[in-house]
């Protein structure tokens, strides 16, 4: 019974009672697969190796020809004599009431030499007149001995516990809301959680699993049943190799007891909702119900009665503004399922579908004829699936594009995915098979002559580069791409260049820069260009820098507006969760901050295996909550150089705020470090305020051998000075941008007049244009 210890104390609990003469109920609800059976079964062992009598049974799905048929099959007695003229006593008007009696009595009977256990299974289907009987024997029988274990199955259409009426399953749904009233237990079993999955893992595979094994087993989202018949088919066909008490995974195919479990659930469905369930697999694990119904040749409103038998099913289920196979695993069997030649002709029909639905026009670029229009289709809802947070799944899609492609034909390989795949990484902080990706794509690009993508690999080379904090191979980078793009009079990755040259220039304390890099990465709506949605934090972010938080915050109340688009911005972003909380909290919108919190932690949850979601999860929680313990783990797990140091800045604040000095030192020392080697100028100069505020001072420059005057005698710290000055800058504003004082600003100044023998900004200035002194140099 792993995972259920709560149900199961129930269960001891009531029998414990019961041997002292109490009787008692437990109500079990939970989905197909959960377990209900599995736990009746158990107590029923228990209870008969307690010296109880165990009395079970359970409802036909097909209904009942003689009321009260379960339970008089529990007792194994037939009920059917008092429907039989001759044998019907006299004095029953009803004979129903005298099966109630003949139940009652036989019930008292055995409770009164030992106690009894009822089990009674699936009451979904039980009619009226059975569950009326139990209402009523529960009543009369509450002083002795008996206790009940009563099990329904819930649609998953609904959520267990107390509902109207109205809605399927009534009658069963009214008993338990009847019986818990009266004092009975209620128990809804859920998915299983990780360490439960881990623990079954671990008995059927007897050892202990690794983490691919464990990534697969999320797969069946926590539900027992197909747990169990994965990991069971995955030993019995040598799919798993154990060695060194460890569990590895060997293939990541469904096991044939997966696709017995898809086959069943199909099988139980109408035909109507058993086509669209198939067709909708190709669609993806999540999907539109307007891109199911065109699949299907109909619209949404005619295919509602097959929408909700599969919601009830527990086969799909509401994911914001779609719908998504509830687990997984039987996404992949049913869609693995379907014969190749159809596979493929639903693919053929979902790639023209998704195309003309207006996807990314940068990935319609095949001839429209035939395996381009697959390639092309699979990769847009590779990102389709990525920005709605199903991250695994848009990955998965990615690579089979890429395999798709491999020496296809030159149709397919023009769809070029492994750019969208790289971007992926990217995102995932991968930044290595991220690079292995873009150098096999320049290869590709360079021998299909695109000029449109010609500036591609570079692009997105710099993004990759910026994610592992080496800002000068970013900016390199990205500078060869608008070099190419302005050569071939493209702009297709004009923007993804200039949005990382805006981010490498904000870390550098070049705000200027970075304001001028977002104008130029604007384009207007429907250019055709690769713009990814990461690309409004940095724009809101170098804003902030110069104008201040409520102006950056208007350009990002999209993120705010709802988990979508939140979760659209944090897949490719997840390190803006922490800065999204930040400016929430800093403006008093205390649930704009929950709500980022709720959504980056949803991203992280139902992506188990992406350790950058996680971490950027933990620091938006630690920054909400004042968490220590949060931020001390992202600072651990942090995805990139700069993430880990923003964590540990954080940490140190917050410990400053509870007096902990030696440990806000700690932190924000770390931090400092962290920064300075991700070359994060402004955000090291940051730090080194707080800590000069906290009585600790850092020498920020470094020994080296310069000349006594020209701009080579300036040290770092100078020159940066003296470049935001050429800009027309006040001492007020340079000294807010580096974090300093205006008193140290105005020291640095006369340093930078007399080693440049200039006696006025105006002169300076014109010294700095004539030799080429930018922000930019």
């Amino acid at each position: 019974m792993r995972g259920r210890d709560p149900e199961w104390h129930t269960v001891t609990r009531l029998l414990k009672a019961a041997r002292t003469g109490e009787g008692g109920t437990l109500l079990i609800e939970g989905g197909p697969g959960t377990g209900k059976s599995l736990l009746l079964a158990e107590a029923a062992a228990r209870a008969s190796e307690e010296g109880f009598l165990p009395i079970s049974g359970g409802a036909e799905r097909l209904g009942e020809f003689v009321p009260l048929a379960p339970l008089f099959m529990a007792l194994d007695e037939p009920p059917v004599r008092e429907f039989l003229d001759d044998e019907a006593p006299g004095d029953w008007r009803d004979p129903r009431l005298h099966l109630l009696e003949r139940l009652r009595t036989r019930l008292e009977k055995s409770a009164s030499t030992r106690p009894v256990l009822v089990c009674l299974d699936d009451l979904q289907w039980a009619g009226h007149d059975t569950l009326a009987a139990l209402r009523t024997l529960h009543w009369e029988l509450a002083h002795t001995p008996v206790v009940w274990l009563l099990a329904r199955r819930t649609g998953f259409s609904e959520t267990p516990g107390p509902h109207p009426a109205g809605t399927p399953d009534d009658d069963a749904r009214r008993l338990f809301d009847v019986l818990e009233r009266d004092g009975a237990t209620r128990a809804a079993l859920g998915p299983l959680d990780e360490e439960a999955v881990a623990a079954l893992a671990s008995d059927l595979l007897g050892a202990a699993p690794d983490p691919d094994v464990l990534a697969f087993a999320a797969s069946a989202g926590g539900n027992p049943h197909l747990l169990t018949e994965l990991l069971t088919g995955l030993r019995e066909e040598g799919a798993v190799e154990v060695a060194g008490g460890r569990a590895r995974l060997l293939s990541d195919h469904p096991p044939e007891r997966v696709h017995a479990v898809a086959r069943a659930m199909l099988d139980g469905l109408g035909r109507e909702t058993r086509l669209l369930v198939e067709a909708a697999a190709v669609l993806g694990h999540t999907f539109s119900a307007e891109d199911a119904a065109e699949l299907a040749g109909t619209d949404a409103a005619t295919l509602l009665p097959a929408f909700e038998e599969a919601l009830d099913a527990g086969i799909l289920t509401a994911a914001g503004d779609e719908l998504e196979f509830r687990h997984e695993l039987v996404w992949r069997a049913v869609a693995a399922g379907l014969p190749a030649p159809v596979r493929n002709a639903l693919r053929h029909q979902a790639g023209r579908i998704l195309l003309d639905r207006g996807g990314p026009a940068v990935w319609a670029a095949g001839d429209g004829r035939g395996e381009d229009v697959v390639a092309g289709a699979m990769v847009v809802l590779a990102m389709t699936r990525w920005e709605s947070g199903r991250l695994a799944e848009g990955l998965r899609l990615a690579r089979e594009a890429v395999r798709r492609a491999g020496d296809g034909p030159v149709s397919v390989r023009r769809t070029h995915p492994r750019l969208a795949l790289a971007a992926m990484l990217a995102d995932a902080r991968r930044p290595d098979e991220a690079r292995a990706l873009i150098e096999e794509a320049g290869r590709e690009v360079e021998a299909l002559g695109q000029a449109a993508w010609a500036a591609g690999p570079a692009a997105s080379l710099a993004r990759v580069e910026l994610v592992a904090g080496r800002l000068d191979e970013a900016a390199a980078q990205a500078r060869a791409a608008l070099d190419l793009a302005d050569g071939l009079g493209t702009r297709l990755f004009g923007p993804l260049a200039e949005s990382v040259l805006a981010a490498v220039a904000l870390r550098r304390g070049d705000v200027s820069g970075a304001c001028r890099h977002v104008e130029a990465s604007r384009e207007p709506p429907g250019a055709g260009t690769v713009t990814p949605a990461w690309c409004s934090i940095v724009a809101a972010q170098a804003v902030e820098a110069r104008d201040g938080p409520a102006e950056a915050v208007k350009l990002v109340t999209h993120v705010y507006s709802g988990p979508r688009e939140a979760r659209r911005v944090l897949a490719g972003e997840p390190d803006a969760a922490s800065w999204l909380v930040r400016r929430a909290l800093a403006a008093g919108d205390r649930a704009a901050a929950e709500a980022v919190v709720a959504a980056s932690e949803t991203l992280a949850a139902r992506n188990p295996g992406f350790t950058a979601s996680r971490a950027a999860a933990l620091h938006a929680r630690g920054l909400l909550d004042d968490d220590a313990e949060a931020l001390r783990a992202a600072c651990e797990e942090g995805g990139d150089p700069w993430a880990r140091a923003s964590a540990a800045e954080d940490l140190g604040v917050v410990l400053a705020d509870r007096d902990d000095r030696p440990g806000a030192v700690r932190g924000l020392e770390r931090a400092l470090d962290r920064y300075e080697e991700a070359g994060a100028v402004r955000d090291a100069a940051r730090v080194r305020r707080t800590l000069r505020e906290m009585g600790v001072r850092h020498r920020h420059w470094a020994t080296a051998d310069r000349p006594v005057s020209g701009w080579g005698s300036l040290t770092g710290t100078e020159c940066a000075v003296a470049l935001l000055v050429t800009e027309g800058w006040t001492n007020r504003q340079v000294a807010d941008q580096m974090f300093i004082s205006v008193h140290t600003v105005a020291f640095h100044l006369r340093q930078i007049f007399r080693k440049l023998g200039v006696g006025s900004r105006v002169e300076l200035t014109r010294l700095a244009l004539e030799e080429g002194h930018t922000l930019e140099r």
